[in-house]
């Protein structure tokens, strides 16, 4: 018994061929004699192949492809999604979140877990008001009043987003300023603007010394 077939008509004969995606050229996946190509992948009508590692994502037969065929970077060597895969856009960078390894052409960030609510998501995207080291491996959320000591990310969390309260927008200690850190929020206080407020001793508007308060508001001897 024999079985023939049309290559390239788009109709797929398991007898006759090992695809056939409707095209009678090479070098995409399925020969012009409707054979497998070398490091091909198809989806499951086998009407669709295209090459895995070629860096071209084709979106009807792989769900990513990142030029290689490696695994335990976010596309395998058959250019499926790993495990907690984040890729960019396209497709064509993957990697894999929570690792603790930052890929920039993928991730926002990776602080190494998939929690949320630290400052890097889930899917390893930036938070709101988060801030976060330069590596992009440690983040914080601003504002949430607990100061995180991880990375020196956060200077100061008063529990506001706010500027010219001592603690700025960025959890950054601004110019003239004093903050009890011992106490979550923090309490900061802008030191010689003549309001006694937060860890401030004394404040008589100016920064001056010698004059019964310090330039730290604090009260002199």
């Amino acid at each position: 018994m024999t079985s023939c077939s049309i290559c390239g008509d788009g109709i797929y004969n398991a007898a006759s061929e090992e695809c056939d995606d409707g095209g009678t050229g090479g070098g995409d996946g399925c020969s012009p004699i409707c054979k497998l190509e070398a490091n091909a992948v198809c989806n499951a009508g086998k009407t669709s192949c295209s090459i895995c590692g070629n860096g071209t994502f084709t979106a009807a037969s792989e769900e990513c492809d990142d030029g290689n065929l490696s695994g335990g970077d976010g596309c395998s060597a058959i250019c499926k999604l790993e495990t907690n895969a984040v890729c960019n856009a396209g497709f064509t960078s993957c990697s894999i979140c929570g690792n603790g390894t930052y890929t920039a052409a993928s991730e926002e960030c990776d602080d190494g877990n998939l929690s949320n609510g630290d400052g890097c998501s889930s899917i390893c995207k930036i938070e709101a008001n988060s801030v976060c080291t330069a590596a992009k491996t440690q983040c914080a959320v601003c504002g949430n009043g607990q100061r995180s000591t991880v990375g020196v990310i956060e200077a100061c969390d008063d529990g506001n987003n706010n500027s010219t309260d001592g603690c700025s927008a960025t959890c950054t200690i601004e110019p003239n300023t004093v903050c009890n850190l011992l106490v979550n929020p923090n309490t900061c206080a802008v030191c010689g603007d003549g309001n006694v407020s937060g860890s401030e001793g004394c404040d008589d508007g100016n920064l001056s010394t010698l004059d019964g308060c310090s330039a730290t508001c604090t009260i002199e001897a």
